[in-house]
């Protein structure tokens, strides 16, 4: 049995390479888990006409919505491993929902395999002129109350919510969170005075921020941002741990896809990426562009997750009990 083993390996290894030199031979799919008309689905339709231009075949997007992107991703988990189901994961999905759930309908990071990272973006605190909370010292002095200043999220077990637990115990003040159904509630009850201020990623906020009609705080990351030269860090405001929380979305395929198919879907949406017209859309969005190998994106979803997990921990924070 060794020895037929033995025989047959190359002959495997040479029928896997000329699958993945066929690759594609129908449409590739992308299951983008979260409702059509936001910046992840946009991202995934301008990601998948730009593939299709390397794969010679169609890109196509399929919205797979419910249990904050779970459902979407157990659905591309449990495709064929052969290229042709993909998935635009984020954050939540992949290292977020493993400490906040007992059960979930996958082991995200067992049953997918990153492909490579698209982009990333630092977090947002944000007030509104005239409010409570216009800048940081006046979240830090409001913050030594019970329950302290009030911020608004797109929902519990968010990177949004955990941003905010970090905050607060980092800065060693009190802050009551409010989570919401998405960043656009939390806008609109952070504009109409329900709430104190409120947390989202750059691109979400940077429209309102260049409209005056939001004030920016702080973001996290070790830099500011290039569009938002005049928000602080974190850091500068005495906060480091918040350096290295960021928003993050990539693709992934099926775990079990061959090796070498994985290197053509990836070269395929890297080169999309670093088209002028893609990196010039997310860029003036707020994003930052940054492809990497699968092995790379896999060791930093490892140290995310592990980041999360130990928030969640501390904050005793479940949404299965």
């Amino acid at each position: 049995m060794f020895l037929l083993r033995y025989l047959l390996a190359p002959l495997l290894l040479i029928a896997g390479a000329a699958g993945a030199q066929d690759f594609p031979q129908r449409p590739v799919r992308i299951v983008v888990p979260v409702p059509a008309g936001g910046g992840t689905d946009a991202l995934a339709r301008k990601l998948g006409e730009r593939m299709a231009d390397s794969l010679g075949q169609p890109v196509v997007v399929e919205n797979r919505t419910g249990s904050a992107g779970l459902i979407g991703a157990a659905a591309v988990a449990k495709a064929k491993p052969d290229g042709y189901t993909l998935l635009l994961g984020f954050t939540g999905i992949l290292a977020i929902s493993p400490s906040l759930y007992r059960s979930l309908p996958l082991d995200p990071l067992r049953e997918l395999e990153p492909v490579t990272m698209l982009v990333h973006s630092p977090l947002l605190l944000v007030g509104r002129e005239g409010g409570r909370v216009a800048g940081f010292d006046d979240l830090r002095r409001l913050g030594r109350e019970t329950p302290g200043p009030s911020y608004g999220t797109p929902g519990n077990g968010s990177s949004m919510h955990l941003t905010g637990e970090l905050l607060a115990r980092s800065a060693g003040i009190h802050m009551l969170h409010v989570p919401y159904r998405g960043s656009i509630d939390a806008l609109q009850a952070l504009l109409g005075g329900q709430i104190d201020s409120a947390i989202s990623d750059v691109p979400f906020y940077l429209p309102y921020l260049q409209a005056g009609r939001v004030k920016g705080a702080a973001i996290t990351g070790t830099r500011r941002h290039p569009l938002l030269p005049g928000v602080p860090t974190f850091a500068e405001l005495g906060v480091a741990q918040l350096d290295e929380v960021l928003s993050w979305q990539g693709l992934f395929a099926p775990a079990g896809t061959p090796p070498a198919v994985l290197e053509r879907i990836r070269s395929a949406a890297v080169a999309a990426m670093r088209s002028q017209e893609l990196r010039a859309m997310m860029v003036g969005q707020g994003y930052t562009v940054d492809t990497t190998s699968g092995k790379d994106f896999k060791q930093f979803i490892a140290a995310d997750a592990a980041r999360w997990g130990k928030i969640i921990r501390e904050a005793g924070i479940r949404l299965d009990q």
